[in-house]
């Protein structure tokens, strides 16, 4: 049993029953409301059998003293969420469960368990601009990876490390794909980032579950030249951040190199320039490794890669997304890329009307559909699930980033 006390009342309590051994600790969440400025909080865990009809909990009395956060002027607390965040609208805004209604203004935060959290409103986009930040200025989508590396990387345990050159899975896919854009497959990323196509932004952010990077998109800079983040970018449907490499430390003198590599797997979901749009890939088990420097202009990167595998249904659900939002010219009215391998119809006279209008990888991906959506199905290259059958891609990310400072969040 928790029982969480403030100056000697109970608030909450909450019992947790194990059945059989080994088990997992959870974690339990109840909303404390009504405290005043200053109070002692504890939590109680107790045995929740006492008389030991049922075997006991074997687990002795222990007492926590909680550190309190109040919420600054204008936020509110949503005490369901772990740990308690701070978030904007009125109290009257959240349920019973102190989360906040998403009609109501936000993401329902009641169920996060990824890094960060852009639940946190007004006070995230805070921390964020203060933040050291970098603009991102190279980016290389590599189709193999020497064996040394790979065999130091996660993708040894993932997809295993041929002799010599390892191919990348998704990587191979995406240059294929760009070759309906351009011959030279292998730099197409790169080139539309160094000619503002698109843009991408990191900062160093230390939250509630330790110190990481964060990636997300930018505003391409106008004339101004000023930095904006993209709020889509920035949370997921349970309000985390979607694209976070984890336990990566920069802490250091101002201005010293730091060689870092990210202590947990991580996300990323980046929107990466595609013909004419954004095709935002899934990558899980994402590892970054590299060197930071944190200055008093911002963050600067060298030398990173990121390794990482894309599931072949989330992949699948990109491209679909990525049809939807860019080839408007095809009209399509259902997934092009059907999760059987069947592709859906493009008349030849929608194939013109892409090309016409300038969105010739739009046309690419009708016309080869049945080319890429077996790939999709047969060269997979990675097991994430540990199933024994390949159900991912392999991917690796090099970058480079310089120090840059951003206006806001739009």
């Amino acid at each position: 049993t928790w029982r969480f006390r403030a100056d000697g009342a109970t608030l909450a309590e909450e019992q947790v029953r194990v059945d059989g051994l080994p088990y997992a600790v959870r974690t339990v969440s109840v909303p404390l409301r009504g405290l005043p400025e200053q109070v002692a909080l504890t939590a109680t865990l107790e045995d929740g059998d006492p008389s030991g009809a049922l075997g006991g909990c074997g687990v002795p009395p222990q007492e926590i003293t909680l550190d309190l956060q109040r919420c600054p002027s204008g936020l509110h607390v949503q005490d369901a969420s772990t740990p308690p965040r701070c978030v904007q609208g009125s109290p009257d805004d959240l349920d019973d469960d102190g989360v906040l209604d998403a009609a109501a203004g936000g993401p329902d935060c009641d169920d996060t368990d990824g890094f960060g959290s852009a639940c946190l409103g007004i006070e995230a986009e805070e921390a964020l601009l203060a933040a050291p930040t970098a603009r991102l200025t190279e980016l290389v989508l590599p189709a193999t990876l020497p064996r040394s590396e790979c065999l130091e990387s996660p993708l040894e345990a993932l997809r295993g490390c041929s002799a010599g050159e390892v191919p990348l899975g998704l990587n191979q896919l995406l240059h294929a794909m760009y070759r309906g854009v351009t011959s030279s497959p292998g730099g197409y990323v790169g080139r539309q980032l160094e000619e503002g196509r698109f843009a991408l932004g990191s900062t160093w952010l230390d939250t509630a579950q330790g110190p990481g990077l964060i990636l997300y998109n930018l505003d391409p800079p106008g004339g101004d030249g000023l930095l904006w983040a993209q709020a889509e970018s920035l949370e997921d449907a349970a309000g985390d951040y979607p694209s976070a490499l984890p336990g990566v430390d920069l802490s250091g003198e101002e201005g010293e190199l730091v060689r870092w590599e990210s202590a947990a797997p991580g996300r990323l979901r980046l929107g990466i320039a595609f013909g004419g749009g954004l095709l935002r890939v899934p990558l899980q088990a994402a590892v970054g490794k590299g060197s930071g420097r944190v200055t008093s202009d911002g963050l600067a990167l060298e030398g990173v890669t990121i390794y990482g595998v894309a599931p072949v249904r989330e992949l699948r659900r990109a491209i679909n997304d990525y049809i939807e939002e860019t080839c408007g010219c095809l009209n399509a009215s259902q997934d092009l890329y059907r999760s059987d391998g069947t592709c859906g119809a493009a008349s030849s006279t929608r194939l013109e009307a892409c090309r016409g209008d300038a969105r010739p990888l739009c046309a690419s991906l009708a016309e080869q559909c049945a080319t890429f959506n077996s790939a999709l199905i047969y060269d997979a290259d990675a097991d994430l699930t540990g199933d024994g059958t390949p159900g991912s891609f392999s991917a690796a990310i090099r970058l480079e980033a310089a120090p840059a400072t951003l206006e806001g969040v739009r």
